[in-house]
């Protein structure tokens, strides 16, 4: 990937990270969201970010905050994993991160490091401009 392409995904994630109100302090209040909604929030309200793929946080078993809770939110809107989106990283959130790894051919050992990031976000990016995730 470009640095470019890689820029404009992170941004894009950071936006859709933001606009959906993603935060460590308010992760169980968090709305459900569509993609509909991540699509007109992203092109309506721009905002502050809430930037976890930046700020270099790797998550495995056992991690807590607003990052995991991204990290759910985002799987279960682009691919219905199912997730109980409660900011704890356990079982079912390391099969789906590992479901998602060996979807894009990733290491898969279920820890949410950089490659995961950039891919997700990469792929988040594709989702908004409806092009194939």
């Amino acid at each position: 990937m470009n640095k470019h392409l890689v820029r404009r995904s992170a941004a894009a994630f950071a936006v859709a990270v933001s606009l959906l109100g993603f935060t460590a302090q308010a992760a169980s209040a968090a709305p459900t969201v569509t993609r509909a909604d991540v699509a007109t929030r992203l092109v309506a309200q721009p905002a502050p970010v809430y930037d976890c793929e930046d700020s270099g946080i790797v998550l495995r078993y056992g991690s807590r905050g607003g990052c995991v809770y991204v990290v759910q939110s985002l799987l279960n809107i682009m691919y219905n994993a199912g997730l109980v989106e409660d900011s704890s990283y356990g079982p079912a959130t390391t099969t789906a991160v590992r479901q998602f790894q060996a979807r894009y051919g990733l290491a898969v050992d279920g820890i949410f490091g950089p490659r995961s990031w950039a891919a997700l976000s990469g792929a988040y990016y594709n989702m908004v401009h409806g092009w194939p995730y």
